[in-house]
């Protein structure tokens, strides 16, 4: 009577395969997750800057209607945490339309404060105009100040 089944030789064989395909593949599976976390970098940078400077495209009976942080407070804010909570600004009055009206991003589990990377947000407020910087991949920022924007960092300017 014969058994059925493998021998240690099909066995090895059939490892070296497995780890043939999974050694070609591996890299190639890799490249396509950079590309996914510039993207959700790029989204969260569009998403601040609209929460900062508000959004053009949003219009309701002829007025803005996200107007951002600066269109309601008229100044840009400290840092990124002034878009959740209020930094001691007037709240916001219905009647004259300014102050605090935040927040102006979800801030679930701080996820607007860091890149795709997992790297924080530079927010360069001193700069004209401001702008938002992200490390990059290799999460160093190689752009020094307010100059050029170098290496592989990712940024928007703050425009109102």
């Amino acid at each position: 009577m014969q058994e059925k089944g493998f021998t240690l030789v099909e066995l090895v064989i059939l490892l070296i395969l497995v780890s043939i395909l999974a050694a070609i593949a591996a890299p190639r599976f890799i490249d396509l997750i950079n590309p996914s976390k510039e993207n959700v970098t790029r989204h969260r940078l569009e998403e601040l800057k609209k929460a900062i400077a508000g959004d053009p495209d949003a219009i309701a009976a002829g007025t803005y209607s996200a107007r951002g942080f600066r269109g309601d407070t008229g100044q840009w804010p400290a840092i990124l945490q002034d878009l959740v909570t209020n930094p001691g600004l007037p709240a916001w009055n219905r009647y004259t339309r300014t102050g605090w009206n935040g927040p102006y991003v979800d801030q679930t589990g701080g996820q607007y404060l860091i890149d795709g990377w997992g790297n924080n947000f530079t927010y360069q407020s001193t700069c004209a105009p401001p702008r938002i910087v992200s490390n990059g991949p290799n999460g160093v920022l190689d752009t020094a100040g307010c100059g050029a924007v170098a290496g592989d960092d990712i940024f928007v300017e703050l425009r109102f």
